[in-house]
Parts: structure tokens; sequence; C-alpha cells
């Protein structure tokens, strides 16, 4: 069984490396991690904080899921990433009322960026409510044309306890198959619209590059034999490849050791 205080700390979603360009939900983020680092200075516990800022968001958003649901639906087919924002919203209600539209979502929105979101939505509210009717349309995202939704609905599935169905979806991402066909929705996170040919091109390595750790990392947080068959099949195959996290290069070799190593303490975070 899955370490549920482990699985609380990753990347924040998407990706800590950009965040959909919706002004709402960013100040949102914003305000969680500006709480998170005076938690810090008092000494106070990160887990009481966080469960007092998924309360605040029940008491905030839950009387608003009804008129947000059906934002949502209207946003779906939207060729913007207006949603974004409603997705968010919806997510903090963590309220069974808004499944269906975001499994509506995950499966049919127009934007990938959409999906994406929809699929860690989905991961909290089923979480939070110790409800499953939604792992069937989790697992059918798999499948979906881009890569990054694939991830994301890999990462909600292990979130949510699953360590069979994603793994061969996170399988060939930690391997880096097919990498440079890799896709996501470039235009919904930040830093891309006004960026020169070559800056897009590196932002695009990046997050690729940070997609495969986050398969490398979950890997490691399903802690079966199967997962840990490709960890060590990386760690004795990929010593000559390397991988951006921030400011730093990790050998993709010794990180999956490093990420294989720490499972085997039960010290590894998840996000979905």
């Amino acid at each position: 069984m899955l370490d549920k205080k482990a699985l609380k700390w990753l990347v924040l979603i998407p990706f800590v490396l950009g965040i959909g360009f919706n002004a709402q939900a960013m100040g949102q983020r914003v305000e969680e991690h500006k709480i998170q680092a005076d938690t810090t200075k008092k000494f106070v516990s990160v887990d009481e904080t966080m469960k007092e800022l998924v309360e605040k968001g029940i008491r905030n958003e839950k009387p608003h899921v009804p008129e947000l649901i059906e934002e949502l639906r209207i946003a779906i087919p939207d060729t913007s990433a207006k949603g974004s924002g409603i997705i968010w919203r919806l997510e903090k209600s963590r309220d069974l009322r808004a499944l269906p539209v975001l499994c509506e979502a995950l499966l049919n929105a127009n934007r990938a960026i959409l999906r994406t979101e929809a699929a860690s939505a989905i991961a909290y509210i089923e979480d939070y409510n110790k409800d499953t009717t939604a792992l069937p349309i989790l697992r059918e995202a798999l499948w979906d044309s881009v890569t990054d939704v694939k991830l994301h609905a890999a990462l909600s599935l292990v979130f949510l306890g699953d360590k069979i169905y994603p793994l061969e979806v996170l399988t060939a991402l930690a391997r880096g198959e097919n990498m440079e066909n890799w896709t996501m929705d470039w235009g919904g996170y930040m830093g891309l619209e006004n960026a020169t040919d070559e800056e897009i091109k590196k932002q695009k390595e990046y997050f690729k590059e940070t997609m495969r750790r986050r398969a490398i990392e979950a890997l490691g947080i399903i802690g079966t034999e199967a997962s840990y068959k490709v960890l060590k099949e990386i760690i004795s195959k990929c010593s000559d490849e390397s991988i951006h996290y921030g400011d730093k290069i990790l050998n993709v070799s010794e990180y999956a050791k490093e990420v294989f190593e720490k499972a085997q303490k039960g010290d590894l975070p998840c996000k979905p």
C-alpha cells in the first residue's frame, strides 16, 4: 500500500517549471507556497497546514460547484485554456459532483493542458472522498495522443494506489523511448509565447526531461518488483544520458539509483 504521507509531495501541478496561464489559479498556488514557507519558520506541521488549506478550499469553492461545472462544460470544446482556473477551483472543492465533467474534460477537452489538469483534479477528489469511480477514465487517458496527458493520468493512478495500469506508460517515459516526439500543450505554459525559436527549443527539451524525471520517480513510488526491474535497467544502461533539474544536470543512471534507494526507505514524494 502506498504511503499517503509520502505521496503528498513532488512537483506542483502540472509542473514547477510552468503554470497554466490562468492568473487566478496562479495566485492561489502562490498563496499555498507562502503558507508552506511560513509554516516552516513557525515549526508548525506542514501536514496540518496543508489540511487547513484543503478545508479552506472546500469552504470557499463548494458553494460554487454547480456554476463551475457548467462553466467547465462550456470551456471543454474551446480552443483557449480558460478552463484551467475552473478545473483548479473544482479540484479545491473536493466535491464528487465535479467528477463527471472533469472526466469529460479529461477525455474530450480541446486543449491538452485542460486534459492534464483534469487528471490531477480527479485524483485529488477521488483520494479525498475515498472514491474509485473515475479510475477507468484515468486508465483510458493513458492512451491520450499527448505525452503530458499520458504522464499525468499515470501519476494520478499511482497516487490512487494503482500499481499495474500506469506501469507501461511510465516505463516508456522513464526509458526515454521516442523522446524526440514527446508532446505537451506548449502554449499552455508560461514563457513560450514571446520566446525565440532557440529559447522554445530549449524549453521544450526541459519539459521533456522533466516528464522523464517524474516517470522515474513514479516507478520508485510504485515499489513493485516490476517497477524496480525497470529502475535497475535504467541504472545499468543509461550512464551516458543526462537530464536537467532546475540548475542541475543529473546523470540518468545515478538519478535512477538515487530514486531506487529512496524507494527502499519509503522516502519518495509524489503528486498527480
